[in-house]
C-alpha cells in the first residue's frame, strides 16, 4: 500500500528496505523536543479499573463527576464537548451496549472495544466517503489493515484469544458487521494486527489508563537506545526528538523498559514482536558491564562497585573479577531466595488491603537483603525500592522516601537515557518531599523540581497542563525564596 506520511507529518518520510520493510526517517535536521507526531485514537478506551473515573473520549481523570450517556449509561465522558466528539462512533455503540451489555453488567475487554469501535469507525467512515466525489482516500482503517499481525508467529492460546474476541465482535455487531471491510475469517488476524501495533496510553505519572490505535504512528521502528519518546496529553499522542537527529536519519523508539539487560529486552521484543534488536546499545560490548548489575551479585567488598560472575575454577563460588574476593554460591542463592519471598508476601499483603504496616515493614526487610545478596543496579532491588516508595506515603511516612528516590534517580540515570518518564516523575516526588520536609530543604526541592520540569518540558512540550503546573510552582516558589529570603 502506498502511503505518503510526509502529507500529515511533513518533518516524517515513510522508506522501505528489504531487511526493515518500512520505516521512518526525518525529512529535515531536527532539534531536542520537536514534535514530529501529533495524533489522535482511531479508536481507544479506558481499563475497567478507570471505567466511571476518567472520560472515555479524552481520558482525563474525573472522579465522580463524570456524565454518563443517559440511553446506555456505559460510557462516560468528562464534559459535553467530550460526549459529542465521541458521538458518531458511540451512537452505534450505544445500541449495542443495551443490547450486550446493559448496565450493571460486567465491563467488556478492553481489547473488544477498541475493536469494536474502530470497526464502527470505519464503517462510518466508509459510507460517508460513498456519498462524495473524487478518489478514495487512504484512511487509518487501510493502514491498520496493512501492519504486520505476526499471527502464525504466535501460540495457539494467543490466537485463540484473537478468534475468542472476533467472534464477541461478530456476534455483538451482527447484520451490521462490516464484512465489506475486513471479512469475519479474518477478525482474528485483525486482532493480532491490533495487538501487535497498539500504544498505552499513560499519564504523567506513568500510570497506565488503557490503550489506543495510532495506525500512522505504527510505521516507527524500535530501538533500546531511541531518538523519539511518545508522551500523550490526555489521550492525544505525541512523539517529540529526545536527541538532535539529522535529515534523513531513521526515528525510532522503544517498544520495551529501557532499563532491563540486552537479554531481557531481546526476550520481550522476540515474544511481542518477533525480530532480534540490533540497535546500537544491544551491539555495545560496554554494555556487559551494565547488564552483569541489572542482574547480578555485589561484590561483598563494600568498597568495591564491581558485580559478581561464576568462578571459572569451581562452580560453587562466585567471585569479584575486580578485587578477587569469593561467595559460596549456595550462601548467596539462599539470601537472594529469602528476599524474594519477603518482597512477594509483602507485595500480597498490600495487593490485598492487609494492614499496611505490617507489609511495609515485610518490604524493608527484603529490601534490606536485596540490598545485601544483589548489586546496588540490580533490577530486584529497585523493584523493591520502588514498592516502598509508594508504600511510604500511605504509611504517613513520605520522608523516608527520600533516600529512596535518590537512589532510583541513580539508577534510572545510569541505566536508561536521561529523558525517560520515570526519572523526571521521580525528580518531580523528591522536589516535593524535600519542600514539605521544611525551610531547611526547600532550596533543594525546588532544583530536583527544575531537573523535572527540563525533561517534562522535552518529552511533553513546555505548554502542556502538567507542565504549566510544575513552572508555575517553580515561580512561586522563587518568588517567595526572593521575598523571606
Amino acid at each position: 500500500m502506498a502511503f505518503d506520511l510526509t502529507a500529515i507529518f511533513p518533518l516524517l518520510r515513510l522508506e522501505t528496505s528489504e531487511t526493515k520493510g518500512r520505516f521512518v526517517v526525518a525529512t529535515t535536521d531536527l532539534d531536542i523536543g520537536q514534535v514530529v507526531v501529533e495524533a489522535e485514537p482511531y479508536s481507544s478506551a479506558v481499563f475497567p479499573t478507570f471505567w466511571e473515573r476518567n472520560c472515555h473520549a479524552c481520558f482525563i481523570q474525573n472522579d465522580n463527576k463524570l456524565l454518563s450517556c443517559a440511553a446506555c449509561k456505559r460510557s462516560w465522558y468528562c464534559s459535553k464537548e467530550c460526549q459529542k466528539s465521541a458521538w458518531p462512533v458511540h451512537k452505534g455503540e450505544c445500541k449495542l451496549f443495551q443490547k450486550h451489555h446493559p448496565a450493571g453488567s460486567r465491563v467488556p475487554p478492553t481489547m473488544y472495544l477498541v475493536m469494536l469501535r474502530a470497526l464502527l469507525r470505519a464503517s462510518a467512515e466508509r459510507k460517508a466517503a460513498a456519498k462524495t466525489a473524487g478518489p478514495t482516500k487512504t484512511s487509518d482503517f487501510d493502514v491498520l489493515l496493512s501492519l504486520q499481525s505476526h499471527f502464525e508467529d504466535r501460540g495457539e492460546q494467543r490466537q485463540a484469544m484473537y478468534k475468542e474476541l472476533g467472534g464477541m465482535v461478530q456476534r455483538t455487531m451482527a447484520d451490521e458487521f462490516p464484512a465489506s471491510l475486513v471479512a469475519p475469517e479474518d477478525l482474528a488476524e485483525l486482532f493480532a494486527k491490533m495487538d501487535c501495533n497498539s500504544f498505552a496510553i499513560f499519564n504523567t505519572r506513568t500510570i497506565q489508563l488503557g490503550f489506543g490505535l495510532y495506525p500512522t504512528a505504527s510505521f516507527f521502528n524500535h530501538s533500546c537506545a531511541p531518538n523519539v519518546i511518545v508522551s500523550f496529553d490526555n489521550a492525544r499522542l505525541y512523539m517529540r526528538t529526545i536527541a538532535r537527529v539529522p535529515a534523513g536519519t531513521e526515528l525510532c523508539f522503544s517498544y520495551t523498559d529501557i532499563h532491563d539487560p540486552t537479554f531481557m529486552r531481546q526476550a520481550a521484543l522476540q515474544r511481542s514482536y518477533f525480530f532480534q534488536c540490533r540497535c546500537s546499545r544491544c551491539v555495545d560490548p560496554a554494555q556487559e558491564a551494565i547488564n552483569a548489575s541489572l542482574v547480578g551479585y555485589r561484590c561483598f567488598n563494600a568498597d568495591c562497585p564491581a558485580a559478581l560472575v561464576a568462578s571459572d575454577s569451581d562452580v560453587n563460588v562466585m567471585e569479584c573479577p575486580s578485587c578477587g574476593v569469593t561467595k559460596l554460591k549456595s550462601e548467596i542463592l539462599e539470601l537472594a531466595a529469602s528476599a524474594e519471598k519477603l518482597h512477594n508476601d509483602a507485595t500480597e499483603a498490600f495487593d490485598k488491603r492487609q494492614e499496611l504496616k505490617n507489609a511495609t515493614q515485610m518490604m524493608e526487610r527484603a529490601f534490606k537483603l536485596r540490598q545485601e545478596v544483589l548489586h546496588r543496579h540490580n533490577r530486584l532491588v529497585q523493584d523493591s525500592r520502588v514498592k516502598l516508595i509508594n508504600y511510604y506515603p500511605l504509611s504517613q511516612r513520605p520522608e523516608d522516601a527520600i533516600p529512596l528516590l535518590e537512589q532510583s534517580i541513580d539508577f534510572l540515570s545510569t541505566v536508561g537515557h536521561g529523558y525517560h518518564l520515570t526519572l523526571a516523575f521521580n525528580w518531580y516526588l523528591l522536589g516535593t518531599l524535600f519542600i514539605q520536609s521544611g525551610m531547611s530543604q526547600r532550596a533543594r526541592g525546588v532544583e530536583c523540581l527544575r531537573k523535572s520540569y527540563a525533561i517534562y518540558a522535552i518529552t511533553h512540550g513546555a505548554t502542556h497542563p502538567w507542565v504549566l503546573e510544575i513552572a508555575q510552582r517553580i515561580g512561586e516558589l522563587d518568588r517567595r525564596a526572593s521575598k523571606y529570603g
